[in-house]
């Protein structure tokens, strides 16, 4: 089988049955073949010896009659015709020889249904059936030939296409197509998935739906842009890598800068003017070396490599996501890594979708890579209707969000590009000066798919099937984000965040994949299924998750919100106290503990169920700004100190201050204290609600020094 290809059209055997390479092994080559190969020989007459069907005329004869018996009584073997044909002759009895495998032919197949059903085209009445085209392949036919129905369906839908047309194809049912491969994989000995269907099943579907070879431009070379050129560059100027040519007004988040692609320098021999330009024309050549350059708004850049930058600077602003768990507990910044592991269902993808809507950020890089294509339509659905002001106008946060979609149903290989497109796309908005967040939505399948292509390929696999370089290639992803001081003139600073979900099997953090991901990133918001369960959202786990910008933050906090380190430090001894507590109160009881351990224990569940817990479908605790979640903090704290103050203070007095006392006496404190979160930024805005907290603060002051009293 020299010369032969992959899914070349073959004839196969003396009766020339249609076929089509499916493996080829060297010389050797597996065909599968659209007819019935079972029997003696190929191209030999089938015939069933068993049972013989009665039929009158045969329908493969013809000639002159040269004789033809009179009416009259005869057995099913005596002659009744005698034809000549060619110079042969052949005499025919009632009975007749017919090979069942074989379909008796007919002069026409007439259709009932389509031919009566008519439309008016100019005014003339005409049947339907004109511009219908079937492609029959029935229960009865060769199981091998559905596939190949289903692309012939598809090239004749393609080839009309082509003329201009609209063309609609129905496919009934591709679970037979279905069926079918699985019978050929299981022939060809592959080794069979989900239902005993061959691994690639989805592969083929998408081909099916998704035809390969079709393509688009990402930007539209007809659309003209307002191109407002930088006057600082003229004729004569030198210019390098990075500089802004000029702005184009894309809305109002986004300011587009263009700039001179990082590889390029020179002397400017032509600027264009501003006005209004497609991506493709040209604004600007340069000259260096002797050699001229021409440059467009439109850039290319290989995805693999990083944009080069000035100089790497250490972040020190937070990434603020309006979720109090994180913004408090574990807080990330503007140019830093996250990680988010969890199993299915504790709420990855929400966390992921609020950092897109609620961050700090000046864009969003969304890459779903590997994830139900649900998620993404519900981040085109959801992310239009969400709004934010922007010099006292109101505009959608899908201005500043880019989507890079790659779900589970499309090609395994392509996952992998999916990610270095998101991460080259963040990189080219940071060049801007701009602070980008990129949610990698989830990094285990571009693993899955790495393992894969590794495995097609025949490379050794390491721990769980996984490539022994997953490491490498995961760093290399994580290590393009950060804080940089940026190429060009003028000078600005832009930062790319990546926050990375990650997906366990079973939620088991040990897998590789989380492994090798929690050795590279230097924040871990670590999502537990048991709180998942109990509807505690976000289940971020307060014992287990942690975050290495503590100290990288101190100045921003100390500069804004002086308090808040010491209170965070209490609210995380609080939780670790409250958890340690929990192992004695099973075994002895609460009645039992000190009344500072209960003050502990009922704190601890008041932070846990009123300040980390969130509801993200409500107007009101959808999104915390920071000064509210300082807020929120300061009171509980401040409840904290002063009831364990209260109850040291009176221990050896007679009139002694217990839990009970202060639960009965402060029920309206505490009911306050729960309330907190119903404050609504949107609605109270940020002076109404740091009042009511500094008003509450002041109540329980003045309460607790009437209860010591």
């Amino acid at each position: 089988m020299a010369g032969s290809a992959m899914y070349e059209l073959v004839r196969v055997g003396h009766g020339e049955l249609v076929g089509e390479i499916i493996r080829l092994e060297g010389d050797f080559a597996t065909i599968q073949v659209y007819e019935e190969t079972c029997g003696d020989v190929l191209g030999t007459v089938h015939e069933n010896l068993l049972i013989k069907h009665k039929v009158m005329l045969p329908p493969t004869s013809c000639g002159t009659v040269t004789f033809i018996a009179a009416s009259g009584q005869y057995t099913v073997e005596d002659i009744l015709l005698e034809v000549e044909f060619a110079g042969q002759k052949e005499k025919f009895a009632m009975l007749q020889i017919w090979p069942v495998r074989n379909p008796r032919p007919c002069a026409e197949k007439v259709l009932r249904d389509f031919p009566e059903l008519t439309m008016e085209v100019d005014g003339v009445t005409t049947s339907i059936m004109k511009r219908t085209a079937l492609v029959a392949n029935t229960s009865n036919m060769p199981v091998a030939a559905r596939e190949a129905s289903i692309y012939t369906g598809i090239t004749l839908a393609e080839y009309f296409r082509d003329m201009g047309l609209n063309v609609a194809m129905m496919a009934d049912s591709t679970s037979r197509w279905a069926e079918a491969l699985r019978e050929i994989s299981g022939r060809l000995g592959e080794m069979p998935a989900d239902s005993g269907y061959p691994a690639y099943l989805a592969a083929r579907l998408a081909s099916f739906y998704e035809r390969a070879g079709v393509s688009t431009k990402a930007l539209s070379r007809e659309a003209r842009w307002d191109f407002a050129v930088n006057k600082n560059i003229v004729v004569g100027s030198h210019v390098t890598g990075g500089d802004v040519l000029g702005t184009v007004h894309e809305n109002l988040l986004i300011k587009h800068k263009v700039m001179l692609p990082p590889t390029s320098c020179g002397t400017v021999t032509f600027i264009a003017a501003s006005g209004q330009y497609t991506v493709e024309d040209i604004l600007l050549e340069v000259e260096f070396a002797g050699q001229k350059e021409k440059f467009a708004m439109l850039q290319i850049w290989p995805v693999r490599n990083p944009r080069p930058c000035a100089e790497k600077l250490a972040a020190n602003n937070p990434l603020l996501c309006g979720q109090r768990v994180l913004d408090a507990l574990f807080p990330c910044v503007q140019g830093g890594t996250t990680a988010i592991p969890g199993a299915f269902g504790c709420g990855k993808t929400v966390i992921s979708q609020s950092l897109s809507k609620y961050s700090n950020s000046d864009a969003i890089i969304y890459v779903g890579c590997g994830e139900r294509g649900n998620e993404m339509s519900e981040v085109l659905r959801d992310f239009p209707e969400l709004t934010m002001e922007v010099d006292g106008v109101t505009t959608s946060i899908m201005k500043r969000t880019a989507l890079v979609a790659n779900t589970s149903n499309m090609p395994v290989a392509a996952r992998e590009a999916s990610i270095y497109t998101g991460i080259t796309l963040a990189e080219y908005f940071r060049d801007m000066g701009l602070n980008v967040a990129m949610m990698a939505d989830s990094t285990s399948r571009w693993a899955e798919a790495l393992r894969e292509i590794s495995g097609r390929l025949g490379e050794m696999p390491a721990d769980s099937g996984y490539p022994a370089y997953l490491a490498a290639r995961l760093a290399s992803f994580y290590e393009r984000a950060g804080k940089v001081k940026c190429l060009g003139n003028p000078e600005r600073e832009g930062s790319v965040t990546i926050v990375g979900a990650v997906s366990p099997p079973g939620g088991d953090f040990a897998d590789p994949v989380t492994s090798a991901t929690l050795g590279i990133v230097q924040v871990f918001w670590g999502l537990d299924k048991k709180l998942a369960q109990r509807k505690h959202f976000p289940s971020i786990n307060w014992l287990i998750s942690y975050s290495k910008y503590m100290r990288a933050l101190e100045d921003f906090y100390e500069k804004n919100h002086p308090e808040f380190i010491s209170l965070r430090t209490k609210c995380k001894e609080i939780l670790q106290e409250e958890e340690d507590l929990s192992e004695i109160v099973q075994l002895v009881g609460k009645a039992s503990l000190a009344e500072s351990d209960k003050i502990t224990l009922e704190v601890a569940k008041l932070i846990k169920d009123d300040f980390l817990q969130q509801n993200g479908y409500t107007p009101y605790d959808r999104f915390c700004p920071f000064y509210k979640t300082v807020g929120m903090l300061k009171n509980m704290i401040s409840f904290y100190d002063l009831a364990r103050h209260a109850v040291e203070s009176t221990a050896q007095s007679e009139n002694k201050v217990t839990w009970a006392i202060i639960r009965d006496h402060m029920g309206d404190l505490l009911y306050q204290l729960s309330s907190m979160k119903f404050k609504d930024p949107a609605k109270d805005g940020e002076q109404k609600i740091k009042k009511d907290y500094e008003d509450l603060l002041e109540a329980m002051q003045t309460a607790f020094r009437n209860l010591e009293d």
